[in-house]
């Protein structure tokens, strides 16, 4: 059994995010062809936070703080160029802007990685 209730959290997480997807919805914030970008978006963003969690507390037999970081991150910024597709705001600059803070972001986790892998070796 599994020392934090990590499962139940991210159920918890998905129905809200189901949740705050239709609210924007009914809200016309949203439109019907907007609701799965948002989905993506914000489950992308709950990875990339279940990563932080990860990181200060890892669990045996589960995925890693960097696998995490990279399926939320591929998740998020697939989510976010398909809600700019959907606004009509997709061109070869904005995808160059999502392309640079997704490729930034990656950088930025690959090193606090190896830092935390240099800092449990000393």
């Amino acid at each position: 059994m599994s020392r934090r209730p990590i499962g139940t959290i991210s159920i918890g997480a998905v129905i809200t995010i189901f949740g705050i997807s239709y609210a924007l919805y009914l809200a016309r914030i949203i439109s019907d062809l907007e609701i799965i970008p948002v989905i993506l978006t914000l489950s992308g963003l709950w990875l990339l936070i279940l990563a932080i969690l990860r990181v200060f507390s890892p669990e045996k037999y589960e995925l890693g703080p960097f696998s995490t970081a990279w399926w939320g991150s591929i998740i998020f910024f697939g989510g976010v160029l398909w809600f700019l597709s959907a606004r009509e705001f997709f061109t070869a600059p904005t995808v160059w802007a999502v392309f640079a803070v997704a490729f930034g972001l990656f950088v930025v986790v690959a090193g606090i990685r190896e830092w935390m892998t240099k800092s449990k070796k000393t």
